[in-house]
């Protein structure tokens, strides 16, 4: 597949996104995008609703769900599956159905990782065999719409969370935070995040941050880590990700309300961050078919307008 600016932690409403005053890949080539999506709400208070409000997993919200993703240009998303998925048959029959939808919209470019999910802050270990065995058992193999490598299926294990026993013949595992690991999932203050990893060269960028915990100051005001700012912080991420020369940029994420870095359409800021993660995408994209490109350096990437 196919300098580096990082976005700082204490960002502020005077930060503009991060120039790029050319396009720094070939002609005619661009990263990917990607978009961490969550079935299930995660432990914690929410710091918005999503707009229109959704309970639960229904096909309804699938359905919306996944227009809104592929309007946006995405190539693909990282559906995080929590550790009890395996052994729930309401679960599964979620995650079966969702996979049915996301084939049945024609898209073959639309490509869906696996990524597991901790419930709790402590470690979990898991039976690499049993999670084998689920794949196996739902023919999950035969799934056009699921990364694989090599004929298994590809789930992306974070800190925290771990395989146990033997391998599987279904199931290939990235594990982040190892070394040589092809892929890396840090926090927004951890600098080695900006830096591609692995043959995806994958970068993972932020559309906001409050943290796990949500602090406030010592006014009791809310205080973000990354704010927000309409779309912009996200703008800079991505961005810089192009500066690098990513060629895979996982967005974190399309609906965690809890530490701040949701996109979907929601009761903080409506759909501000969507649009303008649209406009991106689609510019990086007439930006990339853009041929042949000028004399002396690639093609020119033209701000975007504030946001609104």
């Amino acid at each position: 597949m196919l300098v580096t600016g990082v976005v700082g932690c204490r960002s502020n409403g005077s930060n503009s996104a991060a120039p790029t005053p050319t396009w720094p890949y070939e002609a005619g080539e661009r990263p990917r995008f990607t978009m961490l999506y969550l079935p299930y709400a995660q432990n914690g208070a929410p710091l918005a609703m999503p707009s229109p409000t959704a309970y639960g997993w229904t096909d309804e919200r699938m359905e919306r769900d996944l227009s809104r993703l592929l309007n946006a240009g995405l190539d693909g998303l990282i559906l995080g599956l929590q550790p009890t998925t395996f052994a729930d048959p309401l679960q599964t029959e979620r995650v079966l159905r969702f996979l049915d939808l996301v084939e049945g919209r024609g898209t073959t470019a639309f490509e869906v990782t696996l990524l597991l999910v901790p419930t709790s802050p402590a470690s979990a270990a898991i039976d690499a065999e049993a999670v084998g065995r689920w794949l196996a058992t739902h023919d999950l193999q035969r799934r056009t719409c699921l990364r694989q490598q090599d004929g298994r299926v590809m789930l992306v294990c974070p800190p925290g969370m771990a395989l146990s026993g033997p391998p599987h013949p279904a199931l290939y595992t990235v594990r982040i935070g190892m070394a040589g690991a092809a892929w890396a999932w840090g926090d927004p203050g951890d600098p080695a995040r900006s830096k591609p990893t692995g043959a995806d060269r994958q970068v993972l960028v932020y559309a906001g941050w409050r943290g796990r915990t949500a602090p406030v100051d010592a006014k009791g005001r809310p205080q973000w880590d990354i704010e927000r700012q309409g779309g912009r912080a996200l703008e800079a991420e991505v961005r810089n990700a192009f500066n690098a020369k990513a060629g895979l940029i996982c967005i974190s994420s399309w609906n965690n309300y809890v530490t701040g870095d949701f996109i979907e359409p929601n009761s903080l800021d409506g759909d501000a961050v969507l649009r303008r993660l649209t406009a991106l995408i689609r510019q990086a994209r007439e930006t990339a078919a853009a041929t042949p490109a000028p004399p002396g350096g690639g093609s020119t990437l033209t701000p975007l307008p504030p946001a609104s």
